[in-house]
């Protein structure tokens, strides 16, 4: 027997980096899915292949510590599991997605896609708060900071809201999102970005602590203006956001270009989304406007991505 458990990426739209120190943030799930298949191994060992050509072989014993990059956040699931005892027998994994995550959540999807798949072989019957909590300390292990964003919007789907980092979120009812998304062509590093970012709070408190508190302050009237559709005072918020994000040093030249190409274009407002340094930006925009702001965000070297917005969470499929 085999089982196969999907989910998808991340796309955050508010509180980006204030959400890792206790202020509201909002996510949504994009349709760039990772796979996880999982079967039963051999005894007290992992066996992970992420490529026809490429596998690991691992005892259960020598998993804690493991930081090889292409399948860090599987061995940091797995020892989840083995820590509350939930592993009898060896597990053999096989992961998939996109070849580039485009900064998306493919850490969190992929953490997520493995314990929801050792789940249901093992018939654990792991509750989606179980699993987000799981996922989330694995992300952590793993990475040292984060705010579970990305592991909300893998385990849940839909579009999510956070009172603050860590709690089961809400999710919000909101119909569609007219959204533009665009990779800037550089890999950013979240980890050094959000660590930087906390440094200089550190550095001017006084200084840093209110653009959190205004970020936050963004998100809750950003929730408001979702639910009810009122896209112009949603894309005023956003571009507010952007400038406070900016201020916190997240921002690149190439970003700023996008997000200006997409205002020139008359979209609502557009931002960068999560960390910064790089990765994606996006931008809201009417029907009506929307093939213009994807000409000027080509134009000016962003790479448009067809990805369909608040999707489903992790979703598992038994296999004979």
């Amino acid at each position: 027997m085999q089982v196969s458990a999907s989910a998808p990426g991340k796309l955050v739209l508010f509180g980006d980096h204030a959400v890792v120190h206790g202020y509201p943030g909002i996510v949504t799930a994009v349709d760039r899915r990772y796979y996880v298949t999982a079967s039963i191994g051999d005894n007290a060992m992992l066996q992970v292949r992420t490529s026809p050509d490429r596998q690991h072989e691992l005892p259960f014993g020598a998993l804690p510590g493991v930081q090889e990059p292409d399948i860090a956040f599987v061995v940091a699931a797995v020892n989840q599991l083995l820590s509350r005892k939930m592993l009898k027998r060896g597990l053999r994994l096989v992961t998939s997605g996109p070849c580039r995550s485009l900064g998306l959540g493919s850490s969190s999807a992929i953490s997520v896609a493995t314990l929801a798949a050792a789940s249901q072989l093992f018939g654990l019957d792991l509750s989606p708060e179980e699993i987000y909590k799981m996922a989330r300390a694995a992300v952590l292990d793993v990475q040292g900071a984060g705010s579970g964003l990305d592991v909300a919007a893998a385990v849940y789907g839909g579009t999510c809201y956070f009172e603050r980092a860590g709690e089961v979120p809400e999710m919000l009812s909101v119909e569609r999102l007219p959204l533009v998304i665009a990779y800037s062509g550089s890999k950013a590093g979240t980890v050094d970005l959000v660590q930087e970012v906390a440094a200089l709070r550190s550095r001017h408190p006084d200084l840093v602590e209110p653009v959190f508190a205004m970020i936050g302050r963004i998100c809750i009237r950003a929730r408001s203006c979702l639910e009810e559709g009122r896209w112009c005072d949603l894309g005023a918020l956003t571009n507010i956001n952007q400038g406070l994000l900016e201020a916190l040093g997240t921002g690149t030249a190439k970003l700023a270009n996008l997000v200006y190409a997409a205002r020139s274009a008359q979209a609502w407002g557009a931002k960068l989304s999560g960390a910064g340094g790089g990765d994606c930006m996006f931008a809201w925009a009417d029907d009506s406007r929307r093939a213009q702001v994807i000409d000027r965000l080509e134009a000016a070297g962003g790479e448009v991505a067809v990805i369909a917005c608040g999707v489903p969470g992790v979703q598992v499929v038994d296999e004979a």
